[in-house]
């Protein structure tokens, strides 16, 4: 049987989410050359909310991503609200399937991460498309999609290697021992 951590870890790993989503959305919404606004940037939120949901379930509560996402929202100007639904819907689905990621290959995180990071794109460009709203041309989006790809692995090795995170369901991976 597998001892549970204190309460105060689980507001202490929610800081943790709090922290690097400020700054995910501070490095998103940062001016860069007047080139650089023009292309999409790489959905950082989604990946810290992404890793930290796979890794700390209970310490990435559905509320505080809603609030991050609506944060977002109205910091960079977009349809208040669109965002912070669709981060909302991948991250919970991502959540639904954290016990069974776990249990597999780092290979089929990746894929998963990938797999809604493009539900997230295209959830936000059919609420642009109901709303009668501008979209993004799709070169622009699937160059965001391939940069929160990119972005995702970044966040994982500095999240796994360096600040050694691991997951709530790493004890349940070992293999029982056997009987002498």
């Amino acid at each position: 049987m597998v001892a549970r951590a204190p309460s105060y870890l689980k507001w202490l790993n929610s800081l943790v989410l709090i922290g690097f989503a400020w700054l995910a959305i501070l490095i998103e919404l940062t001016p860069l050359n007047e080139e650089a606004k023009t292309m999409l940037a790489p959905d950082l939120l989604f990946c810290v909310a992404a890793f930290l949901v796979l890794r700390r379930p209970s310490a990435t509560p559905a509320f505080l991503i809603v609030i991050f996402g609506l944060a977002r929202d109205l910091l960079g100007g977009g349809p208040v609200g669109l965002g912070a639904l669709a981060l909302v819907a991948a991250i919970e689905c991502l959540r639904a399937l954290g016990e069974f990621l776990s249990r597999k290959n780092v290979f089929f995180e990746f894929g998963a991460v990938t797999v809604f990071s493009l539900l997230l794109i295209v959830l936000q460009t059919l609420g642009l498309l109901i709303t009668f709203s501008h979209t993004p041309p799709l070169d622009q989006l699937a160059s965001r999609v391939f940069g929160t790809i990119l972005a995702y692995l970044l966040i994982y090795v500095f999240f796994r290697w360096v600040l050694r995170v691991r997951g709530e369901f790493a004890a349940d991976n070992r293999l029982p021992r056997k009987a002498a």
